[in-house]
């Protein structure tokens, strides 16, 4: 396989979907298939295996991270493991605000004891640029077990917080910049986690706070559940 088919054959739909997830008695709505979605995206591979997909009975916060932390090492590591003369020196990831806080945190190993922390910045068509810190050797990779798609709930650990991040660690140089923009930083997000049911529940809820409409029609929703 040469390297280009490799990165195309990289990512598939089912390596980062269902970004920001509900943990609930409800099972979540999948993807279409791959040869569903090709009538649409040609360029996708229908030979990859995905690295991992999120589970139909929804996730945690801590969860949403790990799995974000498996993908990204598996991704960086089929990465490194091009020696051909036309190997990655970096690699472009498009993703929504939810997705972008967990790629910022796992890269930099930084998980903030309060999750609602504002720590990387999303703005619309923002920009946030990562340095490698250290490219390791392949003995020097940390040995990850394989994620089994007949256990989907179980994400292979991977050790990447207290600061050691992914694939050696990453430290963040560009945080959410906008000043490319006509109006610079709009549409900010950060995450607030509420829960709506008993102190008992597992259900979270993830919401984008674009401005005092978006709190409107937060304490609706409150309302609603009361």
């Amino acid at each position: 396989m040469s390297s280009s088919e490799q990165r195309k054959d990289l990512f598939s739909p089912s390596t980062f979907h269902a970004l920001t997830q509900i943990s609930s008695r409800f099972t979540h709505p999948i993807p279409a298939t791959v040869p569903a979605l090709s009538k649409h995206f040609p360029y996708l591979s229908d030979s990859h295996t995905p690295n991992i997909f999120p589970s139909a009975n929804g996730e945690t916060i801590p969860a949403l991270h790990d799995r974000y932390a498996y993908a990204l090492h598996r991704i960086i590591s089929s990465l490194d493991s091009d020696t051909s003369s036309s190997s990655p020196k970096a690699a472009l990831m498009c993703t929504h605000a939810a997705g972008m806080i967990c790629v910022g945190r796992v890269l930099t190993g930084r998980m903030p004891e309060n999750e609602q922390e504002e720590d990387f910045k999303c703005g619309t068509c923002s920009l946030s640029v990562f340095q490698r810190k250290k490219v390791l050797k392949k003995e020097e990779e940390e040995i990850v077990e394989d994620w089994d798609v007949k256990q989907p709930d179980h994400i292979p650990r991977v050790d990447w917080r207290n600061g050691k991040g992914v694939m050696g660690g990453w430290e963040c140089v560009v945080n959410g910049d906008c000043s490319f923009l006509d109006n610079g930083e709009e549409r900010s997000w950060f995450v607030l986690f509420v829960s709506f049911f008993s102190p008992s529940s597992i259900a979270i809820v993830v919401f984008r706070l674009a401005g005092p409409q978006s709190w409107l029609i937060l304490e609706q929703w409150r309302l609603r559940m009361a």
